[in-house]
């Protein structure tokens, strides 16, 4: 089975603008005085908002790999 040199690059953008996205939703958050999401405890905006948009770590073995390979 071949491996594809671009999928990890697809990878990585997709991560990159959804890291980006959230960084403006959480910005927007942040000046409108929690106007969406204010209603929620600390607990439940961690588990089901914040927590599955943390695509740093993601990023980060991309990079990695991306590194790995460049050095070769």
């Amino acid at each position: 089975m071949n491996v594809s040199d671009v999928a990890p690059l697809f990878g990585y953008t997709g991560a990159v603008m959804t890291l980006a996205k959230t960084i403006l939703y959480m910005s927007q958050e942040y000046f409108c005085s929690g106007c969406s999401v204010g209603h929620n405890d600390l607990l439940v905006a961690f588990f089901f908002w914040i927590m599955p948009n943390l695509y740093a770590h993601v990023i980060i073995r991309f990079e990695r790999g991306f590194k790995a390979k460049l050095l070769i």
